[in-house]
């Protein structure tokens, strides 16, 4: 009896160093989160077995964790199930801030993938949230998103309030990018209404922000005045402004913008060069915007034989996509099934 019971204390003791050391790297985890994305992706990756020996707020503070890394990473985020287990956790248990953010990680990709009025709703709910607590970080994202989603709607009166109110929390948190990009949308919402005096002038109060900026923000705010600029119908000045972004740092996005300016401009040689470097891109939506830029050229031309060549490419790079989509969906049935045996 003696023996078993000092199993027992063995196992209850490794039990709880195991769970210190969750609650430790979660911790560590989150605090460089917004900063730093890839080192917490690496932290993360130490700890995959919490999902096996952790309870359930550790369970909880991965999945969250993890999907917030691998949408600004680019990469796929955890399956819909496993973070709407976590919004429902995260509400049961009153915790509100974690529960503004896992609702727009779990939003965001959905409105990705398409399922635009699921999306829709987990934004208005996050947006009110973080209004509530006043985390003006997740107002910003929140702000941001719908303002992005309102433009691709053509709903331009909304999309130009909520430009105004993630410029509003841009200004609070003094993030000059943030405030940059504001700026930038702000415009872009006044083009879409017809009002270039305003559009323009807003434009222009991106560069006061362009000295004090670090070299990646200067290269987002001079890719976005290239950006306002094409969609105003200035090419001239738009190529100007995305040219200069690509000497302070070259960027696929950037790359993708270009190839449209300068086949708009009819130049389809230096089109067609700057597609190719924005097709090595991680980002799967910049190289399925760049397919798509590419197909609509080659019908335009009325050159069918290479317009199917990168339809066929295009369908692949989505079916990739749902590989991996499936290939998590798939590993999450396994994960919940082998902790049915246990």
């Amino acid at each position: 009896q003696l023996v078993v019971y000092l199993l027992m204390l063995l196992v209850l003791s490794a039990g709880c160093n195991r769970q210190s050391v969750y609650n430790r790297i979660l911790s560590e985890a989150d605090a460089m989160v917004e900063q730093d994305a890839d080192s917490a992706h690496a932290l993360l990756q130490t700890i995959s077995d919490v999902m096996e020996h952790g309870d359930e707020p550790s369970q909880a503070h991965y999945l969250l964790l993890t999907a917030q890394t691998a949408y600004k990473r680019y990469q796929p985020v955890p399956a819909d199930s496993l973070l709407s287990w976590t919004v429902d956790y995260y509400d049961q248990a009153s915790d509100r801030p974690k529960q503004c953010r896992a609702l727009y990680y779990r939003a965001m990709p959905l409105y990705e993938l398409g399922q635009h009025d699921e999306a829709l709703l987990l934004l208005k709910q996050g947006e009110e949230l973080a209004t509530g607590l006043h985390n003006v970080l997740y107002m910003a994202k929140y702000h941001e998103s719908l303002c992005m989603i309102n433009d691709r709607a053509g709903c331009n009166d909304l999309m130009l309030e909520y430009a105004k109110l993630f410029l509003k929390d841009a200004i609070q948190l003094k993030d000059s990018i943030l405030i940059a990009r504001g700026f930038n949308h702000v415009s872009t919402a006044y083009t879409c209404l017809g009002q270039d005096s305003l559009a323009e002038k807003f434009m222009l109060k991106t560069l006061p922000y362009f000295r004090c900026s670090t070299k990646q923000e200067k290269t987002s705010i001079l890719t976005n005045l290239g950006c306002t600029y094409h969609t105003a119908g200035n090419i001239a000045l738009s190529k100007y402004y995305l040219e200069l972004s690509l000497k302070v740092t070259p960027r696929s996005n950037t790359y993708a913008e270009l190839g449209d300016v300068y086949a708009d401009e009819g130049n389809m040689v230096e089109a067609e060069k700057c597609w190719q470097k924005a097709l090595t891109s991680n980002n799967p939506t910049i190289v399925e915007n760049t397919l798509t830029s590419i197909f609509n050229r080659h019908k335009q031309n009325h050159d069918d034989t290479k317009a199917l060549e990168v339809l066929e490419r295009l369908y692949n790079q989505k079916d990739s996509l749902s590989r991996v989509s499936e290939k998590e969906k798939i590993a999450e049935i396994q994960q919940k099934y082998d902790k049915q045996v246990v």
